[in-house]
């Protein structure tokens, strides 16, 4: 989805909104993604920029498949099944 998001690159994939202070990004990282960027401006689904403490994350289109397992992971538990 490139959609609002002018810094996003080709290879770029949107992943979410996040707080600026959160730790999304730094647990990514943790689990092993290697292209978590934050963005400059978040935006809602009607194209509307969010208060300046949201970031846009971004993360490489290799990585999608690992970005997909982590959060799956995260929200149904580690024993989740793909089929």
């Amino acid at each position: 989805m490139r959609g609002h998001h002018e810094c996003c690159g080709p290879h770029d994939t949107f992943v979410g909104n996040t707080r600026r202070d959160g730790d999304h990004p730094s647990f990514l990282r943790g689990k092993g993604l290697k292209t978590v960027r934050i963005g400059l401006v978040a935006y809602d689904i009607e194209g509307k920029p969010l208060p300046d403490y949201y970031a846009p994350i971004f993360i490489d289109k290799a990585e999608s498949e690992n970005h997909n397992s982590i959060m799956m992971e995260r929200t149904f538990g580690p024993n989740w099944r793909r089929y």
